[in-house]
């Protein structure tokens, strides 16, 4: 059975990233750039944001009754209209969770990006038996807390992330067990902590990023990401955009 404590002793450890100050919303060349928002919570923000996007994107949130799904979808439409701005050919992925909308991007593929808050989760062994293969299974299983659901979320984060980066990679298993078989190959090594402060694992399909985001509002969960990218992708960046 592998042995994930290697894994979650450098997940546990790292700190969240340095944020990089400066509107810009590119990708630096070879590199991947991670942007956070609070989701919206005042209708004067939303307005800002909806007047930032395409009319068709204007549309397709006035079409959301859910406020909270309306905001988030705002949000992340807004800053992934930022980063493709002039530049054709820029990948993209966004993800939201915990009141934050999360946007990856990079000049070229495979990108997924996934975002939860850690926190305890009802159900989390019919989760694991029905999406995780045997062996994280059985991993996690045996696994004690608090390490257990950080475990649980970085298996999570993992796969979803996967999934947005090669949706429709010929040969792909559906969303199911077997989607990403972590353990057996990798998370019993020590992983690597990278420069911009991830804990970084070559997977098939590319190298996966686990961060800590770096502004978590006061008081709530951390909030743990996964970002699939290219193996050779040089600097992930973390930047608030200024939209308040």
């Amino acid at each position: 059975m592998a042995d994930a404590r290697p894994f979650l002793r450098g997940l546990a450890a790292l700190a969240p990233p340095e944020e990089v100050s400066g509107a810009d919303a590119a990708p630096e060349a070879g590199g991947v750039l991670l942007q956070a928002v609070p989701r919206p919570g005042s209708s004067a923000a939303l307005g800002r944001l909806e007047d930032g996007l395409p009319p068709d994107e204007q549309r397709a949130a006035a079409a959301l009754e859910h406020p909270d799904r309306r905001a988030e979808f705002t949000a992340g439409h807004w800053m992934r209209a930022r980063a493709l701005r002039g530049r054709p050919g820029v990948q993209t992925c966004l993800s939201h969770s915990g009141g934050w909308v999360v946007l990856a991007a990079c000049a070229r593929g495979p990108l997924g990006v996934d975002v939860e808050p850690v926190r305890p989760r009802a159900g989390v062994e019919r989760l694991a038996a029905r999406f995780f293969t045997p062996a994280e299974h059985a991993c996690l299983a045996a696994c004690a807390e608090p390490g257990r659901m950080l475990l649980f979320y970085a298996l999570w984060t993992a796969k979803e992330a996967r999934i947005k980066a090669l949706p429709r990679r010929e040969g792909a298993p559906p969303r199911g067990p077997g989607i990403l078989a972590v353990l057996e190959t990798d998370l019993e090594r020590t992983p690597e902590t990278t420069a911009s402060g991830t804990v970084a694992l070559p997977v098939p399909g590319g190298m996966l990023h686990w961060f800590w985001w770096p502004r978590p509002s006061p008081g709530a969960p951390r909030l743990l990401g996964a970002c699939l990218c290219p193996p050779d992708a040089g600097i992930l960046r973390f930047t608030a955009p200024p939209w308040e």
